[in-house]
């Protein structure tokens, strides 16, 4: 669903260059994640990524998980990387949490974070602006954008 979400989003801003697509595995661990964003970051030049991924899914009764303490938190910190681009704070997430809270964004957010960390051992900057945060019916939504640039 997500990477039919992503291209419909990429067809509404009218990209018209190459894509590709990726699911990593919801399951996956953090140095895999990291592994698989440092390899879509690896000596390119220009690269976009399009990440779709949910916070808790637990931060009200109306939720789906109805509601667990630790999400507003786990949002929260997930809020604060992404509008740091802080890719560290977000390898640190913790997967066993984030699938307790039914945070599915923990994988892609990962990915992203592993890209950047690459990016800037390649010498690039990265520049982070969070542009959404809320929890509508009690599952966390964040939008944000991180710009890579040399």
């Amino acid at each position: 669903l997500s990477l039919t979400l992503g291209a419909f989003l990429l067809d509404q801003a009218g990209w018209s260059g190459d894509r590709s697509y990726l699911a990593v595995p919801t399951d996956a661990p953090a140095a895999e994640c990291a592994s698989t964003g440092r390899q879509l970051a690896e000596g390119v030049e220009r690269t976009a990524l399009l990440v779709l991924g949910d916070g808790s899914a637990k931060r009200s009764t109306a939720a789906p998980g109805y509601v667990d303490d630790r999400a507003a938190g786990f949002d929260r910190t997930v809020a604060e990387a992404l509008g740091a681009g802080d890719g560290e704070a977000l390898l640190s997430l913790d997967g066993v949490l984030a699938d307790q809270l039914w945070a599915s964004g923990r994988v892609p957010w990962q990915v992203l974070a592993g890209a950047a960390v690459r990016a800037q051992q390649q010498g690039a900057f990265v520049t982070a602006r969070l542009r959404y945060d809320e929890a509508p019916l009690g599952v966390g939504y964040l939008v944000a954008d991180w710009v890579f640039y040399r």
